[in-house]
């Protein structure tokens, strides 16, 4: 169904968005909002209004909450002794092995290390606007996806968490929407090709990034294109995008910290053979998980 900007549910949500809108532009008060709150989330911190749909489980919050649940869901595998399908179209298992041992080597000579360094140096109110910021340069990738599934209404809801927090919430620092009870979505384009019909394809490990499949690698790709960072070739500049990239990578390996001792301690946590198994199966079950919540 055409979705017309004159019907009234349109004319409804866009002046639900004016007013909130109006409400934060009227009553801006930036250094109050960042200091002498007793709540356990800065001013900036998630929040969805209760009952709020979602377009993914409410557990995960995008790419920043993903592989802490990933990785919990594995260690407790490997402390059960779980046992996992046969080769369950893994055709490339042996280089996926090997590019797991070259990520575990890798995050414990480099990207631990200099994640916890990031941690212990950087104060918790600028992780929390750096947090923020990040989300917020998500926003139109979810969007863009959210429209070619046929969410209009939460499509509407990134559009405008982008557009407030932009502006009112001083590039994203803030989480003003959420504050004003809009809510916050996730959706990728491995998910959108899901939708489509698309199969999943085969298991493969990427270098630095983990667990994946060529649907979702396709899709990863993707989603590059509606990221505002890449927008223009000129701006902001490769020094920004890299700062990005470490900021990102700094963020969810911090939230990986725990869980990942855990996985290292946990029984057959030396075998690579058991992790890669472990990895791969709790890894297909989020994944599939989150491509078929409920959705509007």
């Amino acid at each position: 169904m055409a979705l017309s900007f004159k019907s009234p549910s349109a004319l409804k949500l866009a002046q639900r968005y004016k007013d909130i809108f109006m409400r934060l532009s009227a009553r801006i008060q930036w250094p109050g909002c960042a200091a002498g709150r007793t709540a356990p989330a800065p001013c900036g911190g998630l929040t969805q209004r209760p009952g709020a749909p979602v377009s993914a489980p409410a557990a995960r919050q995008g790419d920043l909450m993903r592989w802490p649940v990933l990785i919990s869901a594995a260690a407790l595998a490997l402390a059960g002794c779980a046992s996992a399908p046969d080769r369950a179209n893994d055709p490339f298992e042996p280089v996926n092995r090997a590019t797991l041992g070259f990520n575990l080597a890798a995050d414990r000579a480099v990207v631990g290390p200099a994640a916890r360094a990031y941690g212990q140096y950087t104060p918790q109110l600028a992780r929390t606007g750096i947090g923020n910021v990040l989300r917020n340069l998500r926003e139109p990738v979810v969007f863009a996806n959210l429209v070619l599934q046929g969410q209009p209404g939460p499509a509407a809801d990134a559009a405008f968490r982008f557009a407030a927090n932009t502006t009112v919430g001083v590039g994203g620092l803030f989480d003003v929407a959420g504050r004003e009870g809009v809510p916050r979505h996730e959706a990728d384009f491995g998910q959108t090709l899901a939708v489509w019909g698309a199969g999943e394809g085969p298991y493969i490990v990427l270098p630095f990034i983990g667990p994946s499949s060529v649907r979702d690698s396709a899709g990863r790709f993707a989603d590059r294109y509606p990221y505002p960072l890449n927008w223009s070739e000129d701006w902001p500049g490769d020094g920004v995008r890299w700062t990005e990239r470490a900021l990102r990578v700094g963020e969810i390996r911090l939230e990986l910290e725990d869980t990942l001792a855990r996985l290292d301690d946990a029984p057959g946590g030396e075998d690579q053979a058991d992790i890669y198994i472990t990895l791969r199966e709790a890894w297909r079950a989020e994944r599939r998980a989150f491509i078929t919540a409920p959705r509007e």
